[in-house]
């Protein structure tokens, strides 16, 4: 098997993502469908199959485009079938303006249709092309890596410079940290991932899962660092503060506030699981302070 990286708009940067076909002798097979629409009209009079990583606006952007194709989905993600369905699901408070947000950005109507499921640790087999799913639910619970022969598939574990994503009410830091020991662990020769433009090699890799957990220990230092000054404080009184965004896409502000309050929530109480923040009636307070080091060592 063969693989080909199809690199989304911005160079796969959100509201952008990558696809991946996958070439076998006789079966192509393509993995999301969040890449430009040139791309997808090139392939899909092609391809045998689409498979999805997980149910994210950014991966299934033009999946109307691919009608007829049959379409594989993570069983948790197929639970949830419709677009307010998922809204509910990834932001229950705001979900009409999450989808108002996804309406607007990416011109969604609809979610794929199901026409096969798939577990965690399933091969999928669609004729002579052979994907291993991995779980890695740290971000979300739908979220799959792809083993192809010797390629890995990142996926979400997408090795950007802003870090892990966790913003969902499922979401889990710890389940991330597990994810990126567990893709340490996989091995593979070759790598790509759902944002970056980039090939990766087995050390290339490695290289880039450490810069991503430093990225982690930069979101929990910035959150500190907040704190700090707002000593005791709220999640709620952290947001807009630049802990987690340095901006707002507009028109989505108060989706991502509703985000960033959930991803400082979830690092304020991991951080109090390790003693180094406390928390009483008024709020969270600063214990004491870590760096990136400090916070690296602790992962």
């Amino acid at each position: 098997m063969q693989v080909q990286l199809l690199v989304g708009d911005r160079k796969g940067r959100f509201p952008g993502s990558n696809c991946l076909l996958i070439k076998g002798a006789r079966t192509r097979v393509l993995v999301d469908a969040g890449c430009r629409r040139d791309q997808i009209h090139g392939v899909k009079h092609s391809i045998d199959a689409v498979v999805y990583t997980h149910i994210h606006p950014d991966h299934i952007t033009y999946h109307e485009l691919l009608e007829g194709v049959p379409s594989y989905i993570p069983a948790y993600d197929a639970s949830f079938p419709t677009i307010q369905e998922m809204a509910k699901r990834y932001a229950p408070p705001y979900w009409r303006d999450w989808i108002s947000y996804i309406k607007a950005v990416f011109n969604l109507e609809s979610l794929p249709v199901a026409h096969k499921v798939y577990d965690a640790w399933d091969t999928i087999k669609i004729g002579d092309v052979v994907i291993d799913a991995i779980p890695a639910y740290g971000h979300t619970k739908g979220h799959h890596v792809f083993i192809i022969g010797s390629h890995v598939h990142l996926a979400d574990i997408d090795l950007t410079s802003f870090g892990p994503w966790y913003g969902h009410p499922e979401s889990s830091i710890e389940n991330i940290i597990a994810d990126i020991k567990m893709v340490h662990e996989l091995g593979g020769k070759s790598h790509t991932t759902s944002h970056k433009e980039l090939l990766y090699n087995s050390d290339q890799v490695s290289e880039a899962l450490n810069r991503y957990k430093y990225a982690l220990c930069r979101q929990f230092t910035n959150t500190l660092m907040v704190l700090r000054g707002l000593v005791p404080s709220t999640p709620q009184e952290m947001v807009n503060m630049g802990a987690i965004y340095k901006r707002k896409i507009p028109g989505a502000e108060k989706v991502m506030e509703y985000f960033e309050y959930e991803m400082i929530t979830k690092i304020l109480d991991f951080l109090v699981a390790k003693g180094i923040v406390g928390k009483n009636r008024e709020g969270y307070y600063l214990k004491r302070d870590i760096d990136e080091e400090t916070c690296y060592s602790m992962l």
